[in-house]
């Protein structure tokens, strides 16, 4: 499972680079990808509470 959450934060730092550079690109691709990156922090928020909680 620390594997995964691992996984997950490196998908977390390349969802940041993708948002910042489609922005600076063009506002209107970066805009889209902002609730993707951030339902993507949920997700990981999300796994980091129930890993520990896992026997």
């Amino acid at each position: 499972m620390v594997t995964a959450l691992a996984g997950i934060a490196v998908l977390n730092a390349v969802d940041a680079r993708l948002v910042r550079r489609a922005w600076r690109a063009c506002r209107t691709a970066g805009l889209p990808l902002v609730p993707y990156a951030a339902w993507t922090a949920f997700a990981t928020a999300l796994n980091d509470a129930i890993v520990p909680r896992n026997p």
